[in-house]
């Protein structure tokens, strides 16, 4: 493992993967080179639960890791570790909660940061936002939950709110970071998806663009995130939920001064509290380092408000 923390000398096997410098690009990097030395494909997220070198030798040596797949929370990954309340966070269209391990540093201590990856196997809308609903509450048994949503993941966290609340589970509040509310469907050709992939892909920081370019990488990647491109051609965040939205606005967009506040056109979406919020950045930049240090108060600051608001409730 020292070709991949250049510069340390010695690892020892009771050392934790994150104590020695490791962080979501070497995860990928580690699950890559296991994929290529040992032949074994295994979810990013075990190096998150297994950090410890030597557990997760044992992990490997077993070669059993079905059981990652098949239990509830298997689609979610916890990104630091501690925090007033939970937060369970929706993927942009890249596809993988790994995309708020940045976020999650700058929100510890403030809440505990639950990244949730697009699910891809399900035929039926209905059938996947069950199991995002069962994974959700095998995590945090009771209400309320918080939700936050980047891009895409905020049409997708608004969907699974409202299984939520019709499964009588209280969602108390979704973060939009800059997702736009869907009120028409989406007729992309599967050629038009693809060369929005490309473009997603061609935006992504250099690091992570040479890892996504491993072959194995790359075909999980574009496949989740073809799955993720025709579930949001087809869904429209019609109805509303009980939930207070929070919208937060990426730098460059005029439409709020013509919408009333309502930029992200989520007004209508709840019969609570909407409220929206400039962050730094533009779209794509939002939860990278140099913005993301910022834009994290903001949500740190709702944080704080939601925590006082269960507190007065109780």
């Amino acid at each position: 493992m020292l070709w991949i923390f250049e510069g340390l000398q010695r690892i020892g096997v009771k050392d934790n993967f994150f104590d020695i410098g490791g962080h979501s690009l070497k995860a990928l990097q580690l699950t890559q080179k296991i994929h290529t030395e040992m032949e074994m494909d295994i979810p990013l997220r075990v190096v998150f639960e297994i950090p410890f070198i030597e557990e997760m030798a044992d992990e490997l040596l077993k070669r059993n890791f079905n059981k990652f797949e098949q239990k509830n929370g298997s689609n979610i990954i916890q990104l630091n570790e501690n925090g007033l309340t939970n937060i369970f966070c929706f993927p942009p269209v890249l596809g993988y909660g790994i995309a708020f391990a940045e976020m999650a540093k700058h929100l510890e201590n403030h809440c505990v940061v639950y990244a949730i990856d697009f699910i891809e196997d399900y035929d039926a809308h209905a059938d996947m936002l069950d199991s995002y609903v069962d994974s959700i509450i095998s995590i945090q048994e009771k209400a309320p939950y918080v939700f936050l949503g980047y891009s895409a993941g905020g049409n997708l966290a608004f969907e699974v709110a409202k299984v939520m609340e019709k499964r009588g589970y209280e969602v108390s509040d979704i973060i939009m970071i800059d997702s736009m509310k869907k009120n028409n469907q989406i007729k992309d050709s599967p050629e038009e998806i693809d060369n929005l992939i490309d473009e997603v892909l061609e935006g992504i920081s250099e690091p992570y663009k040479q890892i996504l370019n491993a072959p194995v990488t790359r075909n999980k990647v574009r496949n989740k995130m073809h799955a993720y491109h025709m579930y949001l051609n087809e869904i429209v965040n019609t109805g509303f939920v009980q939930a207070s939205i929070h919208g937060l606005i990426a730098e460059g967009s005029e439409i709020g001064r013509a919408t009333n506040n309502n930029v992200l056109l989520w007004k209508q979406a709840t019969q609570k509290r909407y409220v929206e919020y400039e962050v730094i950045g533009r779209h794509l930049d939002l939860l990278l380092p140099g913005f993301v240090e910022e834009n994290a108060k903001v949500i740190q600051r709702l944080v704080q408000e939601i925590f006082a608001q269960t507190l007065s409730v109780v």
